[in-house]
């Protein structure tokens, strides 16, 4: 998909800044950039109501972007608002898969992790999510190289792609998502006395 060939795009520029000593901090913040477009390009779309019109000869290649423009997107956020709360979300099943089991008509794939978590926990999953990040930063001197170069890869990855397609409902994906939330959790390393 297009998004995938973007998220390797991004990879191949920021991985070989983020070989250097500081790497894991230098892709922990282009994630906390690309989380924030995540976020607030839906918002921005549903504030000032913008509409995405493709047509042309290479129309079907930006009709999937238009389509989470026009119409995904918006109706995430109209969903919480109307069926959730803007602060709480919507709670487990809000949106995605899990609404074909319960509320069919209002079924949003969402396809954009950032969106995707706030809708299912609010603005406490953004927070959260930030939080896993500087964790990753702050323990970053503890994490071994061979460790650390599959986590920047990784999260450039989820981050980027994220911003166009649902990684949450990826056993794979979540897995992995898992396994780097257990490094943010380690204790920060102690300073010499």
């Amino acid at each position: 998909t297009k998004g995938g060939v973007i998220a390797w795009l991004i990879i191949g520029i920021i991985f070989p800044l983020a070989s250097r000593s500081n790497g894991i901090k230098i892709a922990i913040s282009t994630c906390l950039i690309l989380a924030a477009i995540g976020i607030a390009t839906p918002i921005l779309i549903q504030i000032y109501d913008l509409k995405a019109t493709v047509n042309g000869d290479f129309w079907w290649l930006l009709s999937s972007f238009a389509e989470r423009i026009n119409w995904m997107w918006p109706n995430a956020l109209n969903n919480t608002k109307e069926h959730g709360s803007l602060i709480f979300g919507r709670g487990l099943g809000g949106i995605g898969f899990p609404q074909h089991f319960g509320e069919g008509v209002l079924y949003n794939a969402a396809d954009n992790v950032m969106l995707y978590i706030y809708v299912t926990f609010g603005v406490m999953g953004i927070a959260y999510t930030i939080k896993i990040l500087l964790n990753i930063a702050r323990n970053s001197a503890t994490i071994p190289k061979a460790v650390s170069r599959p986590i920047s890869i990784w999260l450039l990855y989820w981050f980027s792609y994220g911003m166009v397609g649902n990684n949450i409902e990826s056993p794979f994906m979540l897995f992995i998502a898992g396994l780097i939330t257990g490094a943010s959790l380690q204790k920060p390393p102690s300073k010499p006395a």
